[in-house]
């Protein structure tokens, strides 16, 4: 009962939004076998990231650009200066937040699955504790397990398996992993130009 509430828990709140550089992306935490980093960039498709192991996934859904934002980011190259901190602090502060909320979520919803269907009513309450045991537990085994050098073999899907030179070779975007956060900067901005471009293509 734990379980379920809690997966419905996250199904129905474990979300937030991230506003890196230009891009609109959308976090959530949805639970998986292999853990995983899935960055979707509809309708291009996805980049897969074995970023850590464990039983929850973080899900990165690119909504939109600020397209002002971009444009200028491409006619002046000079804007990406303190862009790399910015994006940095931007997507570390929704990451803690998305994880706060997951174990929120995930313990109400155990909460109110075990108030609705287990007797005594004490038995729901536990279930909300249990819940929130194996979400903080999730969440520690992905800290554990956490690899960064996997941002250097993405899984492309969709259009953008085709053509990875839209993005890059990953250890071009990754150049220099010491300074990860620049390659973090490279990937934001190539979506956003990815995005610019098509935007004026024919439907």
């Amino acid at each position: 009962m734990a379980l379920v509430g809690g997966w419905l828990g996250l199904l129905a709140g474990g979300r937030t939004d991230a506003p890196p550089g230009p891009l609109e992306v959308g976090l959530s935490l949805t639970p998986s076998l292999t853990g995983d980093t899935v960055l979707n960039i509809p309708p291009l498709g996805s980049i897969t990231v074995d970023s850590h192991d464990g039983p929850l996934r973080l899900n990165a859904t690119v909504e939109g650009v600020n397209v002002v934002d971009a444009r200028e980011i491409f006619a002046d190259p000079r804007v990406l200066e303190g862009l790399e901190g910015e994006i940095t602090a931007d997507l570390r502060h929704a990451v803690t937040v998305l994880v706060v909320r997951g174990m929120g979520v995930g313990a109400i919803g155990a909460i109110a699955l075990g108030l609705l269907a287990l007797r005594p009513r004490s038995l729901g309450l536990a279930a909300g504790g249990t819940a929130l045991t194996v979400m903080v537990g999730s969440v520690g085994a992905a800290a554990l397990t956490v690899d960064r050098a996997s941002i250097l073999e993405p899984r492309y899907t969709g259009l953008v398996a085709s053509a990875p030179a839209l993005f890059g070779e990953a250890e071009t975007i990754a150049a220099n992993f010491d300074d990860y956060r620049e390659g973090l900067v490279s990937m934001v901005t190539r979506v956003s130009r990815l995005y610019d471009v098509t935007s004026t293509l024919p439907l």
